[in-house]
């Protein structure tokens, strides 16, 4: 009878052991999640010249395993788009993406891949611009869209013009420079565009426009 007893309460103070400890893991998972992230804001979402927010670029960076993953499905998702400004608002969103990555890539010290990451951030926004005079072209109002579109290629310009103040050598600066004359001319293009219907196009902060 006393062995019993023993028994159950051992069996007993084992549960409430295992109990506790279950509790105890989901506390602190809780309290993990619900904590502010530690790690600094990446240089490239602060807004600094140009007043627009880039998004976030997603856990998965150029140079991880999954990127190729990530990277077909970002295809997959803009063909699978309907109607022209639809893909236009998917090609601008997948290229303010790359942009952000390629430049956390630049910081990192990677430029071979940041340079590759940003030519096809500068891709995307080219197809954006393509879409949206698709999508004029069929009568749609595309003015709200292409305020964003202009003001996205002003923050491009920003963001590449960080690196060729950078210490990057000489052969990635004259890529950079090259690719930055997608942003040049789709703001160019964009501001035409909003002043041929009366609206006010953004402000570019740099000389020459």
């Amino acid at each position: 009878m006393v062995r019993k007893y023993l028994y159950g309460l051992g069996a007993f103070a084992l549960a409430f052991g295992i109990l506790s400890v279950s509790l105890l893991r989901s506390s602190s998972q809780i309290m993990a999640f619900n904590s502010p992230d530690p790690s600094p804001t990446p240089l490239a979402i602060q807004q600094t010249r140009v007043d627009y927010v880039l998004p976030f670029p997603g856990k998965v960076l150029p140079g991880n395993v999954l990127w190729p993953i990530k990277a077909m499905r970002d295809k997959v998702w803009y063909f699978l788009a309907v109607g022209h400004l639809n893909r236009a608002e998917t090609a601008l969103l997948f290229s303010d993406k790359r942009l952000v990555a390629g430049d956390e890539v630049f910081m990192s010290g990677n430029m071979d891949l940041s340079v590759s990451v940003i030519d096809k951030a500068e891709q995307y926004l080219e197809m954006a611009a393509n879409q949206e005079r698709e999508a004029r072209s069929d009568g749609i109002d595309t003015s709200e869209f292409l305020i964003d579109l202009a003001t996205s290629s002003l923050k491009h310009r920003e963001i590449i013009e960080k690196h060729l103040a950078s210490n990057a050598p000489a052969e990635v600066k004259m890529h950079l420079a090259k690719t930055m004359d997608y942003s040049k001319g789709i703001y160019r293009d964009a501001s035409e565009a909003l002043e041929a219907q009366g609206k006010e196009s953004p402000k570019s902060p740099f000389d020459g426009g």
